[in-house]
């Protein structure tokens, strides 16, 4: 399984990375700290943590980008807000 976590703050992605360990070691984790990578013709993973509120495009857009591209990856949004 391939996961991927994207979120302009590193400590968000290390702490959800970090929870993801505790549940499996043999998880395969990409990182981005803003949405180019998710965009990017090779972006391939199984599940992504996205980030609501990042700079540039957000994870909204984001998602729906990856949407649009026909990209089948399940989206978990995250954020800091209440």
């Amino acid at each position: 399984m391939k996961l991927a976590i994207c979120d302009d703050e590193k400590r968000i992605r290390d702490l959800i990375a970090e929870s993801v360990r505790e549940v499996s070691e043999s998880i395969e984790i990409e990182f981005h700290a803003d949405a180019r990578g998710i965009l990017a013709p090779g972006f391939d993973a199984d599940i992504l943590f996205l980030d609501i509120q990042m700079p540039g495009i957000d994870g909204m857009n984001a998602a729906k980008m990856l949407r649009e591209g026909g990209k089948k990856t399940v989206i978990v949004f995250v954020t800091a807000l209440e």
